[in-house]
């Protein structure tokens, strides 16, 4: 196309070449409305990826418990059942025996069998729930029952499915040249 003024052009080419210069613009303008949105959802899809990453270190902190709890074996599970179904020690009150002036366990060997008996059964009573069995009991009671820790590990595999399906999505980080598009 020749620059300047061309007076041999009918109206019709004029135009032609006005419909195109208009179609051109409609075009640009639509890529980059294409560009605005893409710029969008890149960081809506890494911000989605960083909400997702954090959940599931949220809950990938439930599986080692749990892993942990399925490799006891099936003989531990039967001995503390058997154990915490025991009734608990019960003391029973010891009679007092003693000289006057003197305390139960200066008076004889048995006195003070039984002092060191009860104190120890106090102890143990005020110690309840610091024992292994107890101390398991009381984290797999904090961690939840068994369907609650299913669901938990169902919603870590659909979080990671959901990772790596981000990842396989993400464009590179190379930014393009769109020089040509902008005026």
């Amino acid at each position: 196309m020749a620059c300047g003024l061309d007076l041999t052009t009918t109206p019709e080419q004029e135009q032609d070449v006005m419909d195109e210069l208009d179609a051109l613009r409609a075009q640009l303008d639509g890529q980059r409305k294409l560009n605005r949105l893409l710029k969008r959802s890149v960081k809506a899809s890494a911000r989605q990826r960083t909400q997702a990453e954090t959940r599931l270190s949220h809950i990938s902190t439930l599986r080692a418990p749990l892993d942990t709890l399925h490799a006891l074996p099936d003989k531990f599970h039967a001995m503390y059942r058997t154990v915490s179904s025991l009734p608990p020690l019960e003391v029973s009150p010891t009679v007092d025996l003693t000289e006057p002036g003197k305390r139960q366990w200066e008076t004889s060997r048995s006195g003070y069998v039984n002092r060191a008996l009860s104190r120890l059964l106090v102890r143990t009573d005020e110690g309840t729930g610091h024992g292994a069995v107890d101390k398991m009991d009381s984290a797999a009671a904090s961690i939840g029952d068994g369907e609650a820790l299913r669901r938990a590990l169902h919603e870590v595999d659909t979080v990671q499915r959901d990772l790596a399906s981000v990842q396989h999505q993400q464009p590179s980080d190379e930014p393009e040249d769109d020089s040509h598009m902008e005026e």
